[in-house]
C-alpha cells in the first residue's frame, strides 16, 4: 500500500488506458476501511504526497485520483487530524483554483472534495475555503458545464451545503435565479441543468432544503419542460414530476390535471401530446398512495382506480375485442379527468398511425400496471385477462410485457386471500403461448408464492408450456417444475407434478436444446429429490426411458452443462433402493472421462460421484459390490486430488474425509485380528483385502498439504501489497514490464 501510495505521482502520463487510474483509485480506498488507516497515511506523509501529484507537471488523471482519495480520507475514522493538518499545506489552495480547470476530470474531482469535506468538517476552515472559491458563483458555472458529471457532483455539492443548519442566502438566491429560467430562452443543457438541481434538492436535501426547491419551483412550470422536444429534458421532467407528485397538495394537483387538459384542448400535437398526458398520468398513479397530504383527504385511491378505468377504455378502443369486458362505468368520473379522457378518444376516432396508437395503448398500460401495484379488483384483473387473448394485442410485444406486468402485480396485490377465480386466472396466463419466457417465470414465482390452493388447470398449462415451441419457455417450465418438488407443499406438488407432467419431462431428456435437456436431469433429480413425492420415484426409477442406455448417453452429452445435470440425476437415483439401473449404466471408461472432462464443474460432480460410488460399496450386496469395484472408483478419486482446480481438490478433501472417517476405523480393528467386528455385511477374502487397502490409501494421504492446497489465491491484494518499485509504476509496451502490475488488479 505505501508502495502504491509513493510512487502515484511518477505514475506515467504516456497511459492511454485512464481505467488504470480508477484501479489505482479503487484499491487506495480500501485501505481507508482500516480503522488506523489516517494515522498510518499522515505516518507515510501523505499530505506531501498529494502535494506533489497536484504539482503543476503533473499528470491531471494523477491529480484526480490524489483529491478524490484525500476527501475520502477526510470522512474515515480521525479524519478531524487529517483536516487539521491540511490547513498547514498548499493543498487547499489549489482546491480554491481548480474549480475552472480547463480538465472536466479535476474540475468534477475538486467538487467531490468540497462535498466529502462539508459532510465532517463544516467549520472555519472550511468556511474560508468556500469563500476562497466564491462557490456562489463557482457552482453557478459548473452547473452550466459541458460535462453531465460536472452537472451532477455540483447538484450534490449544492444539496449538501443547502442542507447545513445555517440557512445561506448566496445558495438559496442561486436556486431562486435558477428556477426563474425561462425554458424557452436558455439551451437545452440548461434546462437539463435546471431540472438537476431541483430533482437533487428533492431528492439529497435535508427538509427545508427539499420545501425551498419546490417552493421557488413552482410545479406549474414544468409544464414547458415536459413537452419539450428534447427526450432527455423531456424524461428529467418527468422524473422531476414523481418527486413532486409526493407531496403535492391537491390544490396544486387539480392545477396540474387542468394544465394537462388544457394542452390537449390547445395544442395540435397530437398523438405525440397525449402520448405525454398519459405518461405523466401514470406518475401521479404511481406517486399520489405515498402523499400524506392527500392520504388526510382520502381522496388519491378515487382518483387512480378512474384514471385506470380512463386507460383500459383507451386501451379497448385502440384494440376492441368482444370478449374483453367493459370496466365499471357506474361510477361517475371526475369532472377534472373527463376533459381529458374525451379529448383522447376523440383524437382516436380520427385517423391514427399504427405505431401512433401502439405508443398510447403501452402509455395507457403503464398507468394500469402502476394502479394495479396497490389496488386489486376483480374487474380490472378480467378485463387485463381479456386483452392479453386479444390476438392483436399478442402481436404487440412492449403491451403485451405491460399488461402482463398489471397483471401480476393485480396477484400479488392479494396473496393471502386469492379468490379461485385468480387461481384460474393465472393458469390461463400461464396457458398462453404469447407470453414469452420471461415473463412466464414471474407468473411461476407467484405460483411458488401461493399460500394455499393450486387450481387443477395448471397441470394443463404446465405441460403445455413444456410442449412450447420456443426452447426458452420449455426451459422455464422444467425450472419450474424442480422448484415446486423442492418448495410446494405435498398436496400442492402432487396436484403440479402429476405422472403424466414426469412423463413429459423424461421426454425433454432428448430435446434438441441442450439447456432443455440440462433442465430436465436436473428437474428429474429435484423429483426423486423431494419427500412429497414419494409415489413418482418407483415410477421414475423403472421408465422405460431411463433405463442404462439413456442414463449413459446423457453422461456423455457434448454439452458441459447437459453432463453437469446427467451426474445430480445419477446421485439422485442411487437414493431409489429399488433402482439400479445407474449401475449397470457407469463404466470406468465413462468414469474416467469424466474425471477428466475439460469442463471443471463436472469433474466437482464427478468427485462426488465417486465418492457415493465407494461408500455405497460399503453397504451393498456382493453382486453389486464387485460391479462397484470394476468402476474402480476409490482409485479415480485419489487421482483427482491431483487436479488443477481447487474446487475440485476441495470435493475430492470432502469425500475422503467421509471415506476416512467410515473405513479406516474398520482396517484398524483388522490389524488388531477383530475383523468380525464390523456389524456390517460379511466380507470373503479378497473383499476383505480391498477394504484393507484402501484403509492404507486413506492413511497416507497428506491431508494438511491438501487443505493448503484448497485456500483462496488473493491474487490482486497480493501483487498490490508487495513492494512496488519505481519502475512498476512506468508505462511499458513490453510483456510483463510496466504497469502491467495494476492490470492484475
Amino acid at each position: 500500500m505505501r508502495g502504491v501510495l509513493e510512487q502515484l505521482p511518477l505514475m506515467s502520463g504516456k497511459i492511454v488506458d485512464d481505467t488504470r487510474h480508477e484501479k489505482v483509485l479503487s484499491y487506495l480506498r480500501l485501505f481507508l476501511e482500516r480503522q488506523d488507516a489516517v494515522t498510518q497515511l499522515l505516518g507515510w506523509n501523505v499530505i506531501g504526497i498529494v502535494e506533489q501529484c497536484l504539482d503543476a507537471a503533473s499528470d491531471f488523471r494523477v491529480s484526480s485520483v490524489a483529491i478524490r482519495f484525500l476527501g475520502d480520507a477526510l470522512n474515515a475514522h480521525d479524519g478531524a487530524v487529517l483536516w487539521a493538518e491540511l490547513g498547514n499545506s498548499s493543498i487547499l489552495s489549489w482546491i480554491s483554483k481548480a474549480g475552472d480547470s480547463p480538465h472536466a476530470l479535476v474540475r468534477v474531482s475538486t467538487l467531490y472534495f468540497l462535498r466529502q469535506a462539508s459532510l465532517k468538517h463544516y467549520d472555519q476552515q472550511f468556511a474560508k475555503l468556500l469563500e476562497s472559491t466564491d462557490y456562489s458563483r463557482l457552482l453557478l458555472r459548473r452547473l452550466q458545464d459541458s460535462s453531465y458529471f460536472v452537472v451532477s457532483e455540483a447538484c450534490l455539492l449544492l444539496a449538501q451545503l443547502s442542507s447545513i443548519a445555517q440557512v445561506d442566502d448566496k445558495l438559496d438566491g442561486l436556486v431562486s435565479r435558477i428556477a426563474q429560467w425561462q425554458p424557452d430562452k436558455i439551451s437545452d443543457k440548461r434546462k437539463i441543468s435546471a431540472l438537476a438541481v431541483i430533482s437533487t434538492l428533492v431528492l439529497e436535501g435535508n427538509e427545508r432544503a427539499s420545501e425551498f426547491a419546490l417552493q421557488v419551483f413552482k410545479v406549474e412550470q414544468l409544464e414547458p419542460y415536459l413537452f419539450e422536444s428534447d427526450t432527455i429534458v423531456r424524461d428529467k421532467a418527468l422524473d422531476l414530476l414523481e418527486l413532486t407528485l409526493y407531496r403535492i397538495s391537491k390544490d396544486a394537483l387539480d392545477k396540474v390535471l387542468r394544465l394537462l387538459s388544457n394542452r390537449l384542448e390547445y395544442d395540435g400535437s397530437g398523438g405525440k401530446n397525449i402520448a405525454i398526458v398519459l405518461r405523466c398520468l401514470a406518475a401521479a398513479v404511481k406517486q399520489l398512495p405515498g402523499n400524506d397530504k392527500l392520504n388526510k383527504e382520502q381522496c388519491q385511491r378515487e382518483l387512480c382506480e378512474q384514471l385506470a378505468n380512463m386507460a383500459m377504455r383507451i386501451i379497448m378502443r385502440i384494440y376492441p375485442d368482444a370478449q374483453t369486458p367493459a370496466t365499471s362505468n357506474d361510477i361517475p368520473t371526475m369532472s377534472i379527468i373527463e376533459p381529458i379522457e374525451t379529448r383522447i378518444l376523440a383524437h382516436l376516432s380520427g385517423k391514427c398511425s399504427v405505431g401512433e396508437l401502439r405508443q398510447l395503448a403501452s402509455e395507457a398500460a403503464r398507468i394500469i400496471r402502476e394502479h394495479c401495484r396497490l389496488y386489486s379488483s376483480s374487474s380490472m384483473t378480467s378485463a387485463i385477462n381479456g386483452l392479453l387473448g386479444n390476438s392483436q394485442v399478442q402481436q404487440h410485444t412492449q403491451l403485451l410485457h405491460l399488461l402482463l406486468d398489471a397483471a401480476e402485480r393485480q396477484l400479488r396485490a392479494s396473496l393471502d386471500a386469492r379468490p379461485a377465480y385468480w387461481q384460474q386466472t393465472l393458469s390461463e396466463l400461464i396457458g398462453n403461448f404469447a407470453i414469452h419466457a420471461s415473463r412466464l417465470k414471474q407468473l411461476f414465482n407467484v405460483v411458488l408464492e401461493m399460500p394455499q390452493g393450486i387450481s387443477p388447470s395448471l397441470e394443463q398449462a404446465v405441460r403445455a408450456r413444456l410442449a412450447d415451441v420456443e426452447w426458452e419457455a420449455r426451459d422455464t417450465a422444467l425450472e419450474f417444475i424442480a422448484q415446486a418438488a423442492c418448495h410446494l407443499a405435498d398436496m400442492q406438488a402432487q396436484m403440479v407434478v402429476t405422472k403424466a407432467v414426469a412423463d413429459d419431462v423424461v421426454g425433454l431428456l432428448k430435446d434438441r436444446e441442450e439447456y432443455v435437456r440440462a433442465s430436465a436431469a436436473s428437474a428429474l433429480a429435484a423429483l426423486l429429490k423431494s419427500s412429497h413425492l414419494d409415489a413418482l420415484h418407483w415410477w421414475l426409477a423403472s421408465h422405460q426411458n431411463l433405463q442404462s442406455p439413456a442414463i449413459t448417453c446423457l453422461l456423455e452429452d457434448s454439452e458441459a452443462i447437459v453432463r453437469r445435470a446427467s451426474l445430480d440425476f445419477v446421485q439422485a437415483l442411487m437414493s431409489v433402493e429399488s433402482s439400479k439401473e445407474w449401475l449397470s449404466s457407469l463404466n470406468h471408461r465413462l468414469l474416467y472421462a469424466l474425471a477428466d472432462d475439460p469442463d471443471f464443474e463436472v469433474r466437482v460432480r464427478c468427485a462426488q460421484l465417486l465418492t457415493r460410488l465407494t461408500f455405497y460399496s460399503l453397504h451393498c450386496v456382493d453382486v453389486e459390490r464387485r460391479a462397484i469395484d470394476e468402476l474402480q472408483s476409490d482409485a479415480l478419486l485419489l487421482d483427482m486430488c491431483r487436479d488443477s482446480s481447487r474446487y475440485v481438490r476441495q470435493a475430492c478433501l470432502q469425500g475422503l474425509k467421509v471415506l476416512t472417517k467410515e473405513i479406516v476405523p474398520v482396517g484398524d480393528r483388522m490389524d488388531e485380528g477383530e475383523q468380525g467386528a464390523s456389524k456390517r455385511v460379511q466380507r470373503d477374502g479378497s473383499q476383505t483385502s480391498g477394504l484393507h487397502l484402501l484403509s492404507e490409501k486413506l492413511r497416507n494421504v497428506d491431508f494438511t498439504r491438501l487443505e493448503e492446497s484448497l485456500s483462496a489465491e488473493h491474487l490482486y491484494e497480493e501483487a498490490l501489497d508487495t513492494q512496488v518499485e519505481r519502475e512498476l509504476m512506468k508505462e511499458s509496451h513490453e510483456p510483463n514490464d510496466g504497469n502491467n502490475i495494476l492490470d492484475c488488479y
